[in-house]
């Protein structure tokens, strides 16, 4: 396994997070899994959450984990998600199917930019083409999944488009397709 880690930093709330993508080398398959923390201020309230995401060959989520520690209703929370996925586009919460959308092959942390990095490496699209997808979408801070439209357009070599119901922001990625920058979020360092 070959690995990157970057660091980014939020620019709207105190907030970092750090993240790796593993992945086989040679670039043969799109297996691997992406792995971070977070520590952020969230209204006022500190958050840690750390998830892991293991990829199929294909590049698709097959097994999504987050541990998070924040507060909830003025009450100290901690939030456990074990999200499993088919590849068909059903994902299970706690043995529980919760999306069935054959569409739906990917994830999006509502608290991270990371997750962006997997349909960019997925889809493969060429300059000038835009794609519609399906996601399991976990939102934040209810964590509350959901399923989720979305589209990425690429507009460059390493600059693309996201857009979802009423919203739209750009993002640069690096050679790997690893998000650089992408609205709030800007990377400080890399290995």
């Amino acid at each position: 396994m070959s690995s990157k880690s970057v660091l980014w930093t939020r620019s709207d709330v105190p907030g970092l997070e750090w993240c790796r993508l593993a992945s086989e080398p040679g670039g043969e398959t799109l297996a691997g899994s992406l792995a971070g923390s977070v520590v952020l201020a969230w209204e006022g309230v500190p958050w840690r959450i750390d998830y892991a995401i293991e990829l199929d060959t294909a590049g698709q989520t097959r097994l999504l984990t987050i541990g998070a520690d924040g507060q909830s209703g003025g009450a100290a929370s901690h939030v456990n998600v074990r999200l499993e996925a088919d590849g068909d586009g059903r994902w299970r919460h706690d043995g529980e199917l919760v999306i069935d959308d054959r569409e739906a092959l990917d994830c999006d942390l509502g608290f991270s930019p990371s997750t962006n990095t997997l349909p960019i490496r997925r889809l493969g699209l060429e300059v000038g083409q835009r794609r519609e997808i399906a996601v399991a979408w976990i939102l934040f801070p209810s964590f509350e999944i959901v399923l989720g439209q979305q589209s990425y357009e690429r507009l460059a070599e390493q600059t693309w488009r996201y857009r979802s119901a009423g919203f739209e922001a750009d993002l640069t990625v690096d050679e790997d397709g690893l998000v650089e920058a992408y609205y709030v979020w800007q990377a400080v360092a890399r290995a």
